[in-house]
Protein backbone atom coordinates (compact mmCIF):
# COMPACT_ATOMS: atom_id res chain seq x y z
CA UNK A 1 0.00 0.00 0.00
CA UNK A 2 2.81 2.38 0.91
CA UNK A 3 4.56 1.88 -2.44
CA UNK A 4 1.53 1.70 -4.74
CA UNK A 5 -1.02 4.07 -3.18
CA UNK A 6 0.72 6.34 -0.64
CA UNK A 7 -2.03 8.98 -0.61
CA UNK A 8 -4.61 6.31 0.29
CA UNK A 9 -2.38 5.21 3.15
CA UNK A 10 -1.95 8.81 4.31
CA UNK A 11 -5.70 9.45 4.49
CA UNK A 12 -6.28 6.07 6.06
CA UNK A 13 -3.71 6.77 8.79
CA UNK A 14 -5.09 10.27 9.24
CA UNK A 15 -8.34 8.78 10.53
CA UNK A 16 -6.60 8.26 13.88
CA UNK A 17 -6.73 11.99 14.56
CA UNK A 18 -10.51 12.19 14.91
CA UNK A 19 -11.50 8.77 16.21
CA UNK A 20 -11.35 6.76 19.38
CA UNK A 21 -9.09 3.69 19.40
CA UNK A 22 -12.14 1.42 19.07
CA UNK A 23 -13.51 3.41 16.13
CA UNK A 24 -10.10 3.50 14.51
CA UNK A 25 -9.78 -0.27 14.70
CA UNK A 26 -13.10 -0.74 12.90
CA UNK A 27 -12.30 1.93 10.30
CA UNK A 28 -8.88 0.40 9.65
CA UNK A 29 -10.57 -2.92 8.91
CA UNK A 30 -12.75 -1.18 6.32
CA UNK A 31 -9.81 0.55 4.68
CA UNK A 32 -7.96 -2.78 4.53
CA UNK A 33 -11.07 -4.40 3.05
CA UNK A 34 -11.09 -1.75 0.32
CA UNK A 35 -7.40 -2.32 -0.34
CA UNK A 36 -7.84 -6.08 -0.54
CA UNK A 37 -10.76 -5.64 -2.93
CA UNK A 38 -8.77 -3.50 -5.38
CA UNK A 39 -5.10 -4.41 -4.93
CA UNK A 40 -5.05 -7.14 -7.58
CA UNK A 41 -5.88 -4.70 -10.36
CA UNK A 42 -2.82 -4.32 -12.52
CA UNK A 43 -3.50 -0.66 -13.22
CA UNK A 44 -3.70 0.02 -9.50
CA UNK A 45 -0.03 -0.94 -9.39
CA UNK A 46 0.76 1.63 -12.11
CA UNK A 47 -1.70 4.48 -11.53
CA UNK A 48 -1.49 6.27 -8.22
CA UNK A 49 -4.54 8.00 -6.79
CA UNK A 50 -3.50 11.56 -6.09
CA UNK A 51 -4.85 14.11 -3.68
CA UNK A 52 -6.37 15.89 -6.68
CA UNK A 53 -8.19 12.71 -7.82
CA UNK A 54 -9.53 12.12 -4.34
CA UNK A 55 -10.63 15.72 -3.84
CA UNK A 56 -12.47 15.67 -7.19
CA UNK A 57 -14.47 12.59 -6.14
CA UNK A 58 -15.04 14.01 -2.68
CA UNK A 59 -16.34 17.23 -4.22
CA UNK A 60 -18.70 15.28 -6.52
CA UNK A 61 -20.05 13.31 -3.57
CA UNK A 62 -20.50 16.45 -1.49
CA UNK A 63 -22.31 18.18 -4.36
CA UNK A 64 -24.66 15.22 -4.70
CA UNK A 65 -25.45 15.36 -0.98
CA UNK A 66 -25.93 19.13 -1.12
CA UNK A 67 -28.22 18.74 -4.12
CA UNK A 68 -30.23 16.07 -2.28
CA UNK A 69 -31.06 18.57 0.46
CA UNK A 70 -33.20 20.43 -2.07
CA UNK A 71 -35.27 17.41 -3.01
CA UNK A 72 -38.89 17.91 -1.92
CA UNK A 73 -39.55 14.41 -0.53
CA UNK A 74 -37.62 11.60 1.06
CA UNK A 75 -38.52 9.39 -1.92
CA UNK A 76 -36.92 11.91 -4.26
CA UNK A 77 -33.77 11.77 -2.12
CA UNK A 78 -33.79 7.98 -2.21
CA UNK A 79 -34.09 8.02 -6.01
CA UNK A 80 -31.14 10.40 -6.22
CA UNK A 81 -29.03 8.15 -3.98
CA UNK A 82 -30.11 5.09 -5.97
CA UNK A 83 -29.00 6.73 -9.20
CA UNK A 84 -25.64 7.56 -7.65
CA UNK A 85 -25.18 4.00 -6.42
CA UNK A 86 -26.23 2.49 -9.76
CA UNK A 87 -23.15 4.09 -11.29
CA UNK A 88 -20.92 2.54 -8.63
CA UNK A 89 -18.99 -0.40 -10.09
CA UNK A 90 -18.11 -1.93 -6.72
CA UNK A 91 -21.62 -2.24 -5.33
CA UNK A 92 -20.84 -5.46 -3.45
CA UNK A 93 -17.93 -3.83 -1.66
CA UNK A 94 -19.95 -0.74 -0.74
CA UNK A 95 -22.82 -2.93 0.45
CA UNK A 96 -20.47 -4.90 2.70
CA UNK A 97 -19.12 -1.64 4.13
CA UNK A 98 -22.62 -0.29 4.79
CA UNK A 99 -23.53 -3.58 6.45
CA UNK A 100 -20.47 -3.29 8.68
CA UNK A 101 -21.37 0.29 9.64
CA UNK A 102 -24.87 -0.88 10.57
CA UNK A 103 -23.90 -3.99 12.50
CA UNK A 104 -20.71 -3.12 14.36
CA UNK A 105 -21.69 -1.51 17.67
CA UNK A 106 -18.76 0.92 17.67
CA UNK A 107 -19.49 2.14 14.14
CA UNK A 108 -23.26 2.26 14.59
CA UNK A 109 -22.79 4.43 17.70
CA UNK A 110 -20.54 7.01 16.07
CA UNK A 111 -21.51 10.65 16.13
CA UNK A 112 -23.36 11.44 12.87
CA UNK A 113 -20.99 14.15 11.59
CA UNK A 114 -17.93 11.97 12.15
CA UNK A 115 -19.71 9.05 10.52
CA UNK A 116 -20.68 11.18 7.53
CA UNK A 117 -17.14 12.45 7.04
CA UNK A 118 -15.70 8.93 7.15
CA UNK A 119 -18.37 7.55 4.80
CA UNK A 120 -17.70 10.35 2.30
CA UNK A 121 -14.01 9.55 2.39
CA UNK A 122 -14.64 5.85 1.89
CA UNK A 123 -17.10 6.40 -0.96
CA UNK A 124 -14.70 8.84 -2.64
CA UNK A 125 -11.85 6.33 -2.52
CA UNK A 126 -14.06 3.58 -3.90
CA UNK A 127 -14.99 5.93 -6.74
CA UNK A 128 -11.29 6.63 -7.38
CA UNK A 129 -10.33 2.97 -7.34
CA UNK A 130 -13.27 2.12 -9.61
CA UNK A 131 -11.84 4.47 -12.22
CA UNK A 132 -8.59 2.52 -12.36
CA UNK A 133 -9.63 0.08 -15.04
CA UNK A 134 -8.21 -3.31 -15.77
CA UNK A 135 -6.64 -3.56 -19.21
CA UNK A 136 -9.02 -5.04 -21.79
CA UNK A 137 -8.80 -8.75 -22.50
CA UNK A 138 -7.56 -9.80 -25.91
Amino acid sequence: MYLKQPFYLTVFLGQRLNTSPEELEEIMKIYFLIWEWFKARKNLQKNEITQFDYEQKLKQNLLMLKYSEGEPTDMDKVKLYENDLIALKSKALFTAILFRFNTRVVLAGMEINKLGTIMLSIKSFIDCFDEIQLPPFF
